[in-house]
């Protein structure tokens, strides 16, 4: 069940959002200041935030900011009563996932956060792969950060893509050769 904050002093959208995702399978909280979201972050480690930007206090760029400082990967929505153009590039620059305006359709907020959750369950396999190419390439027991060391494990790195790419395409033109056999049999 995915876990989701939000942070919103309007009391009435925050609990209309917890209402419907909690009926759509979500574990919700709610904040309404970005102090005690982010005292919220440490204890409930949400997969996804929504966050208004207007807060009172710090707002949610500055909460978003402090957000992306302690976690990088975080996956943030900003929502915002305020629909410039403007503010959602400072909200995307700043490392938000994505931006809504108000008023919000609920259902709105849901294709969002499964996009956004989607987003991070691919980030993880990828992350998942890498390491298991490492360890099967046997990079993991290269040791050192020297520029040498970084340059020679950069060039290994291009070697086995390189390597792998050609292995696809070779597995691409055996289906391609197979695929023109069973034409050529039918015809």
């Amino acid at each position: 069940m995915p876990a989701i904050l939000v942070i919103d002093d309007e009391a009435i959208l925050a609990k209309n959002i917890k209402t419907f995702l909690e009926r759509n399978g979500y574990e919700v909280r709610v904040a309404d200041s970005a102090e005690a979201g982010l005292k919220a972050i440490d204890e409930f480690m949400p997969d996804a935030l929504l966050i208004d930007y207007n807060l009172p206090g710090i707002d949610g760029l500055q909460l978003l900011g402090e957000i992306k400082r302690r976690d990088p990967h975080a996956k943030v929505v900003m929502l915002t009563g305020h629909g410039s153009t403007e503010v959602a590039v400072q909200a995307m620059k700043a490392g938000a996932s994505d931006y809504l305006s108000k008023p919000v359709a609920l259902s709105e907020v849901k294709l969002v956060l499964e996009r956004v959750l989607s987003l991070n369950r691919l980030e993880g396999a990828l992350a998942y792969y890498r390491e298991r190419e490492a360890v099967t390439s046997g990079m993991d027991r290269l040791i050192g950060d020297s520029p040498a060391m970084t340059a020679l494990k950069q060039t290994l790195r291009q070697l086995i893509h390189a390597e792998q790419n050609i292995v696809d395409t070779v597995r691409i033109d055996r289906v391609l050769v197979a695929l023109h056999v069973v034409r050529v049999e039918r015809y």
